[in-house]
């Protein structure tokens, strides 16, 4: 038989077959590659959980642990960026919660687990509180945390989630406490205002744009750390991290109050009037 080609010759039916377009025959060898990826995956994943469960080293289980993030950095997804990124995230609680391997070993990996949380699923939100709570607080690396929140600031959008001004949130508090970063801190404060301000949060907005007035007046003044570190105490994620923020509270001369049901609180030393703008409360 013959069949006409599109140059106008002919072909016998053999020849059409072996130069028929390959896109079918594309698709299904790059599925078959992708699962091949997958099955080797899973059987390293096996090897490193089963030598994980023999170990009694801690600094050999980092080594493990560190390989298996390495693993999941190739792993391929099938479109289910979401779902690797909470496992990751469920890996990290489990890492993070084990005080006593974290006493001899540290929290290293910390920066190793968030790197691909953010790079799967930057929209994330919850992880936020967590990254700046083991990148800033316990490794001391508040700008690395910066760069990582700052996917999340680009991902997100107040249209895509409102919620999503709490990165800029953790991001100022980091700047001010942590890096004494007045400038950033100031402007990370002007963009939180411009998010509250298309979220219908107006009043919001005017605080936290007067906190920016007042540490650009006053950029050595205390006060505006007295209140960053009040909301860290109030919203730590970690007991660590909120002993950490009263043991500044107090430095800074707040002073710790219980009431008859023993909730703590902090009455913050009364500043001299003064005309100028008052930091901002919470949002």
């Amino acid at each position: 038989m013959l069949q006409k080609v599109r140059s106008g010759g002919w072909m016998t039916i053999e020849e059409s077959e072996t130069e028929r377009p390959q896109g079918g025959d594309g698709i299904v060898r790059g599925a078959i590659a992708t699962m091949a990826a997958l099955v080797a995956a899973l059987l390293q994943w096996q090897q490193l959980d089963r030598l994980a469960a023999e170990a009694t080293d801690p600094e050999r289980a980092v080594r493990q642990e560190r390989g298996r993030l390495t693993l999941l950095g190739k792993m391929p997804t099938l479109s289910y960026d979401n779902l690797l990124a909470d496992w990751i995230f469920l890996r990290f609680l489990g890492y993070f919660g084990d005080e006593l391997e974290r006493s001899q070993t540290g929290y290293e990996l910390t920066p190793e687990y968030f790197e691909p949380i953010v790079r799967l699923d930057p929209r994330f939100l919850e992880i936020y509180p967590f990254l700046s709570t083991g990148i800033s607080y316990y490794l001391g690396n508040p700008e690395l945390a910066g760069q990582y929140m700052e996917r999340g600031i680009q991902a997100l959008s107040p249209e895509v989630n409102p919620e999503g001004y709490v990165i800029l949130r953790f991001r100022g508090l980091d700047q001010l406490l942590l890096e004494g970063d007045i400038p950033g801190t100031i402007a990370t404060y002007y963009r939180l205002a411009d998010w509250l301000d298309r979220i219908g949060r107006p009043d919001s907005a005017k605080k936290f744009r007067q906190g920016a007035e007042f540490l650009k007046q006053n950029p050595n003044s205390i006060e505006p750390q007295l209140w960053g570190w009040q909301e860290v105490y109030y919203n730590a994620v970690d007991r660590r991290v909120q002993e950490r923020a009263k043991e500044e509270l107090l430095k800074l001369g707040a002073i710790e109050q219980q009431d008859a049901n023993g909730n703590v609180r902090f009455v913050l030393p009364q500043p001299p009037p003064s005309s100028k703008p008052s930091p901002p409360g919470k949002p």
